[in-house]
């Protein structure tokens, strides 16, 4: 039996320990209140095991109304003040569902908004972040499918269909961005890959097969860049129509501004494709009249075979377009060409990239990679016609555009 002076003890001790904790809290308030929505309340939330036995059985409500937390966090975040705020609430909202995801693994709608609210972040690492919530999602259930357990409902063609959008339209814009060329085209290697994860999952639907093999035309350079975009766009379309079903309204507006963003970017492409043929009829009617090609617009103009000035939809303040004349009469926006271009020489550091993997040494030079059967032909550079030519490096194994220099470049390319 403890003495008197032994309870005393006791009772310091607590009340000390009572003391310290609570400066332990305001310390760490006092840390996060430069936050509008400072989510501190996850500072104190356990974690993993832990989590469970305080749950005491009562995992899924606990995890359900975590969920419900969730969706304060982001949208309150998304109305934060400052940058840091919503940076803030961006970064737990990963624990909170690391957390939501741990106490009820076949959570599919967990694993599904958590990567929407993640990834519509201007941040590589927290777009990565709603990777590593979806990777973790398809572990899961892969493991139980391999336990022969019912894997009901199954969300891996969801979760791979979202990390292909992921890597091919954040990860690799951010990696164009910082310079990491190499490193876009393994993203664009990685969102091919899930996307054929995604069609070969059970209960894919067919709109995710025709988007994987639209995606693949890109690649391998049999399809036009917008394919890419249109198997994005036809993802994006089919979760919001999911989520207007569902009434997830939380995400209603991000989806609807991704898709109007996609949208607008296939329409202007498609545009500059027509108007492309409408100046390449024009330009070789010029041809037969006159026997000389035409060397501008302003030639068509003259001669009344086009109404009026074509528009240029893929301009913009920092890069204008320019219709640019071709020896056989054909016209090619800049732009398109440039985009176009740049989807060749992926293609090529693609093969590069694969060719160095599997034999350890880059290809001495580009015939290799088609003998070897890594590409059926050297993509034919668009503006060909003006002299553009793709020039190989062994030692680095890039490839890089490279265009004639001098009076014979039409005005508009110097």
């Amino acid at each position: 039996m403890l003495g008197l002076k032994g309870k005393l003890l006791l009772m310091v001790m607590f009340l000390a320990a009572v003391f310290c904790t609570g400066q332990a809290r305001l310390r760490l308030d006092e840390i996060t209140a430069v936050f509008r929505n400072d989510f501190r309340e996850m500072l104190y939330l356990p974690r993993g095991d832990g989590l469970k036995i305080l749950a005491c059985g009562f995992d899924a409500p606990l995890a359900d109304a975590l969920f419900i937390k969730a969706l304060i966090y982001y949208a309150e975040s998304m109305h934060a003040t400052s940058e840091r705020s919503r940076a803030s609430g961006r970064q737990f909202t990963y624990a909170l569902f690391d957390v939501i995801t741990d106490l009820s693994p076949r959570f599919t709608r967990a694993y599904q908004m958590g990567a929407l609210f993640l990834t519509a972040s201007a941040s590589l690492e927290t777009n990565l972040d709603g990777c590593r919530l979806l990777e973790k999602g398809v572990a899961k259930y892969n493991s139980m499918a391999e336990e022969g357990k019912p894997v009901q409902p199954d969300g891996r063609w969801l979760f791979h269909t979202l990390l292909a959008n992921t890597y091919e339209v954040n990860v690799q814009s951010h990696l164009r961005l910082a310079g990491d060329t190499a490193g876009a085209v393994e993203a664009k290697q990685r969102a091919a890959k899930e996307f054929r994860l995604a069609a070969a999952s059970p209960e894919a639907p067919a709109y995710i097969m025709v988007a994987a093999a639209g995606y693949e035309s890109v690649l391998t350079g049999q399809g036009g860049i917008e394919n890419s975009q249109l198997a994005v766009l036809s993802v994006w379309q089919e979760l919001y129509s999911q989520a207007e079903a569902r009434g997830d309204k939380e995400v209603l507006s991000d989806l609807r501004e991704r898709i109007e963003w996609l949208e607008k970017d296939i329409y202007n492409i498609q545009s500059t494709r027509y108007i492309e043929q409408i100046l390449s009829q024009a330009g070789k009617k010029y041809l037969e009249q006159e026997q000389t090609p035409p060397i501008g617009v302003a030639d068509l103009l003259r001669n009344k075979l086009i109404p009026g000035q074509p528009a240029a939809p893929l301009s913009t303040e920092e890069v204008p377009d320019a219709w640019l004349a071709l020896p056989d009469g054909s016209f090619r926006s800049r732009q398109l060409a440039a985009m176009e271009s740049q989807n060749h020489l992926d293609i090529l550091l693609n093969a590069v990239i694969t060719y160095r993997r599997t034999n350890g040494v880059f290809p001495a030079s580009p015939a290799d990679l088609i003998s070897d059967g890594y590409l059926s032909a050297i993509p034919t550079p668009p503006l060909a016609g003006l002299g553009e030519e793709y020039k190989y490096n062994s030692q680095s194994g890039i490839f890089t555009v490279l265009m004639p220099q001098g009076p014979e470049l039409p005005p508009e390319m110097r």
